[in-house]
């Protein structure tokens, strides 16, 4: 009996002066933003495990150029992120006030890359919302989009 003690004394001893390393476990991919784009304003935050499973998060664009405005809120069902750049899609959820009678949107597309905090080079970014398609199957964080001139956006790739 002896032993066994001092065989689980030496493990507990053991696990906290030497923790996994702190790169061990994979953490999540993590996106979130604001854009300005002239017509519309976007604003998101999607989160997925490491390698792009389980997505969630939502996606709301805001068309000032009605009064009361046009809101397209999607949720998220596919996120790619690879180092810096990301895409995300999902279907369109909820509108309210909408502006094209007859037609509502069906899904979105957002992608963008972030350029770091510190850099000269601006974030990139585009989005956009389908009235006759629904939300792609995959997505592919292979695209950048236009430079950021009104907005910030952050991209954490989990496997990184």
């Amino acid at each position: 009996m002896r032993r066994v003690l001092t065989a689980l004394a030496v493990v507990s001893i053991a696990t906290t002066m030497f923790p996994p390393p702190a790169g061990a476990a994979a953490s999540a991919d993590k996106v979130r933003g604001r854009v300005d784009q002239g017509a519309q304003m976007v604003d998101f935050s999607a989160t997925s495990n490491f390698n792009g499973t389980e997505p969630r998060g939502t996606v709301k664009f805001t068309q000032p150029n009605a009064d009361p405005n046009t809101v397209f809120t999607g949720t998220v069902t596919c996120l790619s992120v690879v180092g810096n750049t990301f895409q995300a899609t999902g279907p369109i959820t909820s509108v309210r006030n909408n502006q094209f009678p007859g037609f509502s949107p069906m899904s979105f597309v957002i992608q963008g890359s972030d350029s770091g905090k510190f850099s000269p080079s601006p974030d990139t970014f585009s989005g956009s919302v389908s009235f006759f398609n629904p939300p792609p199957m995959t997505c592919l964080a292979n695209a950048a989009g236009q430079p950021v001139v009104d907005g910030d956006l952050i991209v954490q790739d989990g496997q990184v």
